[in-house]
């Protein structure tokens, strides 16, 4: 059993917008956060995610959530 798992999660969307791909390796990561970070993105929310830095953060850059319905 694995006691250690690491992920990340994409926002779709702004890879759509910016003609991004999602990553297969380390490196690529490292591209992807350059050019992240070129455009104007470098903030990071580590999870949990605390809810009211979730509302800070989306104020601050004004960005309009997307949510996806469960299908449950």
């Amino acid at each position: 059993m694995c006691k250690n798992r690491y992920g990340i999660t994409y926002n779709k969307i702004l890879l759509r917008e910016h003609g991004w791909e999602l990553p297969n390796s380390f490196a690529e990561l490292e591209e992807l956060a350059a050019k992240a970070k070129e455009a104007g993105m470098d903030e990071q929310l580590s999870k949990p995610v605390d809810i009211s830095a979730l509302e800070q953060t989306v104020k601050r850059f004004r960005v309009t959530p997307h949510y996806r319905k469960s299908k449950n």
